[in-house]
């Protein structure tokens, strides 16, 4: 399927007919279609990796998420029970994290679901850390954590001489 176009033919009359054959071009492909739809609605396909059905199913899911949240109507609500007063809490990435317990030395974590990404609700923690957290920042999508102990507290100025990463079990 080429455009036809005409020699003798004014500019204008050019550009629409090549924006009508583009026009044909993307009605014969879903793939094309919804790829337009994640641009428009400011999204990207992260499914890299993972079977989440056809183009045609992935397209329904979309048009199904933003009807449900452009009228504040999500497919379902958590609720994430939480023991102890709140400290220093974060929500990044579809992960909600939290410093826990007195000595401020455990971290939790709780990635939040997804129904209409497929991800189910997984919680995990980071015990016993070798200092007091008076502060953390935290990248998901580049599995990063940063714990820091702020020095003109009255904590101990003990350092750890282990990455986090070396105490979980």
């Amino acid at each position: 399927m080429t455009p036809h176009l005409c020699s003798s033919c004014s500019t204008f009359e050019m550009h629409s007919q090549l924006d009508h054959f583009l026009n044909d071009v993307v009605k014969q492909s879903s793939l094309i279609q919804y790829r337009v739809q994640l641009f428009l609605y400011g999204f990207h396909d992260d499914f890299t990796g993972r079977s989440v059905g056809s183009v045609t199913a992935r397209r329904n899911q979309l048009d199904a998420y933003w009807s449900r949240w452009s009228r504040l109507q999500p497919a379902e609500t958590t609720i994430v029970k939480l023991s102890g007063p709140l400290g220093d809490y974060k929500l990044l990435g579809g992960v909600f994290s939290t410093v826990v317990g007195e000595q401020r030395t455990r971290l939790r974590f709780i990635r939040l679901p997804s129904i209409s990404r497929g991800i189910m609700q997984e919680e995990w923690t980071l015990d016993n850390l070798q200092i007091p957290v008076d502060g953390y920042i935290t990248d998901p999508s580049s599995d990063v954590l940063i714990v820091y102990q702020d020095q003109s507290t009255t904590h101990s100025r003990q350092v750890p001489s282990l990455h986090p990463r070396a105490m979980l079990k």
